[in-house]
């Protein structure tokens, strides 16, 4: 069995969940950059504002990050485009579809 930072490639085995409009790509680029796992806020972004988010983060660290999707019953009518817009930007295989 592989260890927290065995599994997320970190440092330290702690996850900085993301704080909505608070989680934007400097905060995630610097605990990413820290040595911790850092996701980006991706649920109430639409497909355009994630994908400007990542590609930011991407300019600001080479280290790990996780895009946070929260799956309601209800979900918003854009959820499906951010869905592909967070499996298309996977960096592990096993994330992609």
């Amino acid at each position: 069995m592989s260890s927290v930072t065995e599994l997320l490639h970190t440092k330290y085995p702690l996850v900085q969940a993301p704080m909505n409009w608070a989680t934007d790509a400097r905060f995630v680029a610097a605990v990413a950059n820290a040595g911790l796992s850092e996701m980006v806020h991706g649920s109430a972004a639409h497909e355009r504002q994630l994908q400007a988010q990542l590609d930011q983060v991407r300019t600001l660290t080479d280290q790990p990050i996780g895009i946070n999707v929260v799956l309601e019953p209800d979900p918003a009518p854009h959820m499906n485009s951010t869905l592909e817009v967070a499996f298309a930007n996977g960096d592990d295989p096993g994330c992609r579809r």
